[in-house]
């Protein structure tokens, strides 16, 4: 009977360590590959929407990669004052592709185009064109919480054994 209790008992530690251990590395993980990067984009939902101006755009092309990198330059006016960027968005790895992939953007942003830009209202030099988070952070995070949900199921169903 003492011998089912300690393996009873074993079980509970590791089932419960296991779990923890799963639940801590999801919340790790969500913290460095989720929220750190989107943060930025998540707080400028909140930003205020102001018409601009492009100045330039073009495609950089990266030797010997077949790549290039979107590059943009816009003016706004917020608050009585001119300003300019060269931010899109906040995921700059997403504006380095095949220069085929690039050339929507190219064409969607001419210059003299008249787009919409968003100005931090705290900080009017901080704007953006794409404020998104791409799919592959959406994805991440219904990982991470999958993660955390399983180390906690592990964790319960240690308790009822």
């Amino acid at each position: 009977m003492e011998l089912n209790q300690n393996t009873s008992r074993d079980r509970f530690r590791m089932l419960t360590a296991f779990a923890m251990i799963l639940f801590v590395f999801a919340l790790f993980l969500g913290k460095e590959t989720v929220w750190a990067p989107c943060r930025n984009a998540i707080r400028a939902w909140s930003w205020d929407v102001v018409p601009a101006t492009v100045i330039s755009s073009r495609i950089d092309i990266l030797p010997g990669t077949g790549e290039g990198v979107f590059r943009i330059d816009y003016r706004y006016e917020y608050e009585g004052n001119v300003f300019g960027s060269t931010r899109y968005g906040f995921f700059s790895e997403d504006l380095r592709r095949k220069t085929q992939l690039l050339e929507p953007l190219l064409r969607q942003y001419p210059a003299k185009e008249r787009i919409n830009c968003y100005v931090d209202p705290t900080s009017p030099l901080e704007a953006v064109i794409d404020r998104g988070i791409p799919p592959r952070y959406w994805v991440r995070g219904v990982a991470v919480l999958a993660g955390m949900a399983l180390g906690i199921g592990l964790f319960v169903y240690a308790v009822r054994l």
